[in-house]
């Protein structure tokens, strides 16, 4: 998991309105409407289960420690979607004592690994690194109007990448994948076939054929991956990556035809998945 960095999230709870009206002119959706989007969760069951459930944000300090502003934002943004959400006054056992000892629904903490939202009714697990991936594939569907048998990029063999890719070729999508290192294409590639059945191709070259990829999700942690020459006035680019993989130019060039944030979607995605009714998500299959 990228580590994210105060400057990354402290603006966050403040600009929450501006970045919302900027997310519906992308996608025609607001945050909330992202989330049931990517999950396939009614608006309404979603409104019922938002007014019903308590959540707690608990602040972890092993590893390298506490990212200042990393709670009073994930919390900003549970807030924002209706929650009633508070963070933990003491961290790590003591602040997850806190939360069970609140009566909390669902109870959120990440480490140098894993940022996690539990359900303690149901023992349910949603992943921050998952939801992500999910949350921008819908952002990317929705600015696309439709990604059914179109040719897809993903740039970036990680977790958020191989999250990418299943989510895409389960929707009818042919995916290319790419990685600086280009034995980790190779090794996505076999993973896919071996495991899933599923084929995917490697283009370690596609910056030598601009325009090549409409559709593009940009899943790496690095800058400056993706350049205005790549870049045509039909491209769309999500960039689930922190920091943004997109050149300044790039993103110019982009205008409103580019998503990136560094923990908006996500945090709408994993806190929706994880109050989803279980009768809900058995229905669903999910």
């Amino acid at each position: 998991m990228t580590r994210l960095r105060t400057e990354d999230v402290e603006h966050i709870p403040q600009a929450l309105q501006a970045y919302d009206q900027a997310l519906l002119k992308k996608t025609g959706h607001s945050l909330n409407g992202l989330a049931c989007h990517a999950l396939d969760f009614g608006d309404d069951a979603f409104a019922e289960s938002v007014n019903s459930c308590k959540v707690c944000v608990v602040p972890v300090t092993c590893g390298q420690g506490l990212i200042k502003g990393f709670c009073p934002a994930v919390n900003g943004i549970i807030r924002y979607l209706g929650f009633h959400s508070s963070v933990a006054k003491q961290p790590d056992v003591a602040g997850i004592a806190e939360a069970l000892e609140s009566k909390s629904d669902l109870v959120l903490f990440a480490d140098d690994d894993r940022f996690v939202a539990i359900n303690v009714h149901t023992n349910y697990i949603s992943d921050n690194t998952e939801m992500t991936a999910r949350g921008f594939v819908a952002g990317l569907e929705l600015m696309a109007k439709g990604l059914k048998g179109t040719d897809i990029l993903v740039i970036g063999c990680g977790d958020v990448g191989r999250y990418s890719v299943k989510i895409l070729a389960a929707m009818g999508v042919s995916v290319y994948v790419c990685d600086i290192n280009p034995q980790r294409s190779l090794a996505l590639q076999k993973e896919f076939m071996d495991e899933l059945n599923t084929v995917i191709q490697v283009d370690n070259d596609w910056c030598s054929h601009p325009g090549k990829y409409q559709y593009i999700v940009d899943a790496t942690p690095a800058v400056d991956v993706i350049d205005a020459s790549v870049i045509t006035q039909d491209s769309i680019v999500v960039v689930p990556g922190v920091p943004c993989g997109l050149s300044a130019e790039a993103r110019t060039r982009l205008s409103d035809r580019y998503l990136h944030d560094p923990l908006q979607i996500g945090v709408a995605c994993m806190v929706a998945d994880a109050c989803k009714p279980v009768h809900i998500r058995e229905s669903h299959g999910a």
